[in-house]
């Protein structure tokens, strides 16, 4: 799955339940400086283990590739470390 963000100002995406998407992968990308969120605190950082709800900074072009880990959705690779 993938999505792209291209409305200006900060989104917030509703991710699937990580519980139910195990080993499920989603590309999210901005093609304008947008901050992405996740409505829910699921979602792990590349240097972390905390969850927060963050995906994305207001950066033109960030990305980040998020793989469910049947209980979070752990951030695997993004253009923001």
């Amino acid at each position: 799955r993938s999505l792209t963000v291209a409305f200006a100002g900060t989104h917030v995406v509703t991710l699937p339940n990580a519980v139910y998407a195990e080993g499920s992968e989603i590309y999210i990308r901005t093609t304008l400086p947008n901050a992405v969120n996740s409505s829910a605190n699921t979602v792990v950082p590349v240097t972390g283990t905390s969850t927060s709800n963050y995906i994305c900074g207001a950066t033109d072009g960030a990305w980040a590739l998020l793989r469910s880990d049947g209980t979070n959705w752990v951030t695997i690779a993004s253009s923001q470390v």
